[in-house]
């Protein structure tokens, strides 16, 4: 006589059991794959910022040392499309950077407009250009976790947490430290550690 065979099935405590089991190890490597891809990110930010930091230095070279005031002077110096573009950026904008030399030399009414970035003459430390897209909050950067990514004026580039940077502020043609009473209607600057600040100018 043949005896039936019996077949073995999953019980519905088994099934649950592997669920949960797979939830958590979910839920274990999740944050480790989302920090891979957010340094990833970060990686290939970097890479742009160095290549910004060449095609200034080349810019520099062929216009008797003068720096451009903004980044679409450098469009002859990219091979690459996405340069002026964060992969954790907007996307919409035409570049994801804040390029500091443009922005400092339209705060000094007295620079002679003819002469752009003449008259600045940045110390190696200077941040030229940086990326505040890894920051949670970028108003409130020094209250946010999260990493800025600066370009100085040596061709260096580095992580910087946000923590580690001060907000001077400028009026009127005056620089206030952070130890300051606001002023209203002033502009917020991200000062970096090791930067020489505030900014000197030739008149």
């Amino acid at each position: 006589m043949i005896t039936p065979r019996t077949r073995h099935a999953f019980t519905l405590i088994e099934l649950l059991v592997v669920i949960t089991v797979l939830g958590l190890l979910f839920a274990l490597l999740l944050p480790v794959f989302l920090t891979a891809r957010e340094r990833s990110r970060q990686s290939a930010c970097a890479a742009n910022l160095r290549h910004i930091g060449l095609a200034l230095q080349m810019y520099s070279s062929d216009n008797d040392s003068i720096l451009p005031t903004q980044f679409s002077a450098l469009d002859s110096y990219r091979s690459n499309h996405t340069l002026y573009l964060c992969p954790d950026g907007d996307q919409a904008l035409a570049t994801d950077y804040q390029y500091r030399i443009g922005s400092l030399l339209s705060v000094d009414p007295d620079q002679p407009k003819q002469t752009p970035g003449k008259m600045l003459h940045p110390e190696p430390f200077t941040v030229l250009a940086f990326c505040d897209s890894h920051i949670r909050n970028k108003f409130f950067p020094t209250q946010s976790p999260g990493e800025f990514i600066v370009l100085r004026a040596d061709g260096s580039v580095s992580r910087v947490h946000a923590e580690q940077t001060v907000q001077w502020s400028y009026y009127e043609g005056r620089w206030f430290p952070p130890s300051s009473p606001p002023t209203l209607n002033s502009s917020i600057w991200n000062v970096f550690p090791g930067e020489p600040w505030p900014p000197s100018f030739e008149k």
